[in-house]
């Protein structure tokens, strides 16, 4: 062969060497689109345990009509490449047709969700979120600020203690009240319950969406308690583990 041909054949065996070694990076990373929030303290528990790509995504300053934002939501479009959607929101939130559309797309592929707090009411322009990925019908806040009422508590439902995502923890009261969950699909399991007695309503739990054969996870415990609560960070991170299933097998393991 000659010189010049064989540079010009070790130079193009290098190049597809060299992609084929950032496939294989890239099938191994765990690529996470966080919305409406970064979650700091759970994104570095990730980066111990994975090889983690965090992407962003949520509200922006958008345009109003009839007293409504529309078209306020960015980001969504990189669903098409991630792993794992995890969502909740401070504001209401209006994205546009082709913004929810990458959202929706998502959904029926079967991939995972994680949501807390405010996911299961995040978009107001698709309001059926709540049932379509979390398999529950949001119906507004049940009971505010009781974390200072000494009969406000959070309790495990039958068999839960056994469950992976909580097997050996103690959960705390959550900091932020609870909200009102009714219409729970057959395919949901609940894993905590909060309120006061005679008076509870789901607060965490999994889904295993029979449809979409994907996995989605919720916990009402919101940003803060995932900030400054070692076990509430851990229930999200177990969940977490939970929802990606056998995608966990797939990415490069930390430790």
């Amino acid at each position: 062969m000659p010189i010049a041909d064989r540079r010009t054949f070790l130079t193009g065996a290098a190049g597809l060497a060299l992609c084929a070694t950032i496939r294989a990076e890239e099938e191994k990373t765990l690529t996470v689109l966080f919305f409406g929030g970064t979650l700091p303290e759970v994104q570095t528990e990730l980066e111990k345990l994975y090889r983690l790509k965090a992407l962003k995504g949520g509200q922006v300053p958008g345009k109003k009509a009839d007293g409504k934002e529309t078209d306020n939501v960015a980001g969504l479009e990189q669903l098409a490449t991630a792993d794992l959607w995890i969502g909740s929101a401070n504001k209401r939130t209006f994205p546009s047709d082709a913004q929810l559309e990458h959202f929706k797309k998502y959904l029926v592929a079967g991939k995972p969700f994680v949501g807390y707090r405010a996911a299961s009411h995040v978009f107001e322009n698709w309001l059926r979120a709540d049932q379509e990925v979390f398999g529950a019908k949001y119906g507004g806040h049940h009971l505010l600020n009781k974390e200072k009422d000494d009969k406000f508590k959070i309790e495990l439902t039958k068999g839960a203690a056994d469950h992976p995502i909580l097997k050996g923890l103690e959960p705390p009261k959550t900091l932020s009240g609870s909200y009102r969950y009714t219409e729970l699909a057959d395919d949901v399991t609940v894993l905590l319950k909060s309120g006061l007695p005679g008076d509870m309503m789901p607060h965490t739990w999994v889904r295993e969406n029979v449809k979409t054969k994907g996995r989605a996870f919720y916990t009402r415990y919101d940003a803060k308690d995932l900030a400054t609560n070692k076990t509430c960070r851990e229930i999200f991170l177990r969940g977490i583990a939970w929802a990606i299933g056998p995608l966990v097998e797939k990415v490069e393991r930390k430790g």
